[in-house]
C-alpha cells in the first residue's frame, strides 16, 4: 500500500509520533477442522522528526522494600528509544534487560519497576543503556 501515514499539512516543529496497526486476519479454512488459525496484531510506532532535534533525559531512582523504581524525564523534542539497559551499584549488577526497553516520548515520562535485592535509599547507581539519540551512561542516587 502506498500514501502518507501524516495528515498534518504544515512543516514540523518538533516530532509528531504514530502508532500503526496491522492486522493479520487470515481467511477461513477450507473445511472445517484443516486448520488452526488466529489473527495477528502489529502495533508499530512511527515517528516524524523536525531536523536537529534532541532527546534530553534525566534519571531518577526510588526503592520501597524489594522494588526498585527507576524513571526517565524526558526534557527534549526527540523520543528515547531504550534497549539493552545495564544497572549496577560498583561491581554488583543490580538490573539487566535485553533488547528493547521502552521509549519516553519527548516532553514526557516513563518508569520501570525491576524486583531487587540489598538497594537501599542512598546506593550509588551506574545506568547504561542504547538509545537511538546515543548511548546513555549516567549515575543515580537512590532516594
Amino acid at each position: 500500500a502506498s500514501g502518507s501515514v501524516r495528515h498534518a499539512k504544515g512543516p514540523l516543529g518538533c516530532e509528531e509520533s504514530y502508532r500503526l496497526i496491522i492486522d493479520d486476519i487470515p481467511p477461513p479454512p477450507d473445511k472445517p477442522g484443516d486448520a488452526v488459525t488466529f489473527a495477528v496484531r502489529h502495533a508499530l510506532p512511527v515517528f516524524f522528526q523536525a531536523p536537529g532535534i534532541k532527546s534530553a533525559l534525566t534519571w531518577t531512582a526510588n526503592v520501597k522494600g524489594d522494588d526498585l523504581d527507576i524513571a526517565a524525564n524526558n526534557a527534549g523534542d526527540l523520543h528515547a528509544r531504550l534497549s539493552a539497559l545495564v544497572v549496577s551499584s560498583g561491581a554488583k549488577l543490580v538490573v539487566t534487560q535485553n533488547g528493547l526497553v521502552g521509549y519516553v516520548l519527548g516532553h514526557q515520562s516513563m518508569h520501570w519497576t525491576y524486583k531487587v535485592n540489598g538497594v537501599h535509599v542512598g546506593t550509588t547507581l551506574t545506568l547504561k543503556a542504547a538509545g537511538n539519540d546515543g548511548s546513555v551512561d549516567t549515575t543515580i542516587i537512590v532516594k
